[in-house]
């Protein structure tokens, strides 16, 4: 909060019992977690009005719309195509695009929802949990689009830590070293690093462990990246794991990475959600990753 105050709001944990509670039990237990009140509207709920004006103006219902949306993931060469003739989107051209909606709804006397500046909020989101991992040491896992609230004062309220992690100086090192390596596209850099941060396999085969390393930290599912790994073009995100498999077998996971991992696929989802899908979390972490590596005398 000292750094990110003046753009998002972390409510406090409210320990103390509740003054009209005939027990006197603290409000705060090990399943449940009392914070403070935050105004705002659920980035979630935002964008489910977005989907319904959208279907609205195209004829549709909302199941039928996402029944649409499934079908084109499940496609590989339809999501090989949109992801690879698409550029990341720029947070000044998100700021024309919104412009462009308020001069229509002014102009027509529409009531259109203003998209929200995607590439913004991704990048201001990353650069928190950026800061939280490898500054604080101490992360939320779980920043979903129903714990992110746009307030009425413009920052984000983030709210239900309720699904931390811890890392100590070595696990912050280390993936520090995979945030960078992912980034600049250092293969075997990236190997290494996440063998380091705590993940082995089975016949320790390079190409499976980098492909593993690029899914959980970098861009998803890109096809360039898959190129990079050799996959094979008509193999599909639903399909990536059994191919995969064919050559290799996860044999350990620590507790950081499955969490790291959580908290980086969780972003990248909400990336696509806002419009700024194709991000590399990877590159967003890093400059916070060089700064601590610097820091810790290993830059």
């Amino acid at each position: 909060m000292p750094q990110y105050g003046k753009s998002v709001f972390i409510p406090l944990p409210i320990d103390d019992a509740h003054p009209d509670s005939p027990t006197n039990r603290s409000l705060c237990t090990h399943n449940v977690l009392t914070m403070e009140a935050v105004n705002g509207v659920p980035i979630k709920k935002y964008l489910k009005g977005m989907l319904e004006e959208w279907a609205t103006s195209q004829g549709k219902t909302v199941d039928e719309t996402k029944a649409e949306m499934k079908k084109m993931y499940e496609d590989p060469d339809k999501m090989r195509e949109m992801l690879g003739n698409s550029k990341p989107a720029s947070e000044t051209m998100t700021d024309v695009y919104i412009a462009g909606v308020k001069a229509i709804n002014w102009i027509f006397h529409t009531d259109w929802k203003v998209p929200l500046n995607g590439p913004r909020i991704i990048k201001l989101l990353c650069d928190v949990h950026a800061h939280e991992i490898f500054v604080d040491g101490l992360f939320n896992s779980d920043p979903h689009p129903g714990n992110i609230l746009q307030m009425e004062d413009g920052r984000l309220g983030l709210i239900d830590y309720g699904a931390c992690d811890m890392l100590d100086h070595d696990k912050r090192e280390a993936f520090a070293r995979l945030c960078v390596a992912l980034a600049d596209q250092d293969d075997p850099g990236t190997i290494k690093a996440f063998k380091d941060f705590g993940v082995s396999s089975e016949k320790n085969d390079d190409r499976f462990l980098l492909c593993y390393a690029m899914l959980c930290y970098h861009r998803g599912f890109h096809p360039d990246d898959m190129k990079r790994c050799g996959i094979p073009d008509d193999v599909g995100p639903l399909d990536l794991e059994i191919y995969l498999n064919q050559f290799d077998h996860i044999q350990k996971m620590e507790g950081p990475v499955a969490t790291t991992q959580r908290c980086v696929m969780v972003l990248l989802g909400l990336g696509q959600e806002i419009g700024a899908s194709g991000v590399s979390i990877a590159t967003m972490f890093r400059p916070t990753a060089v700064e601590y590596l610097k820091s810790r005398g290993k830059m």
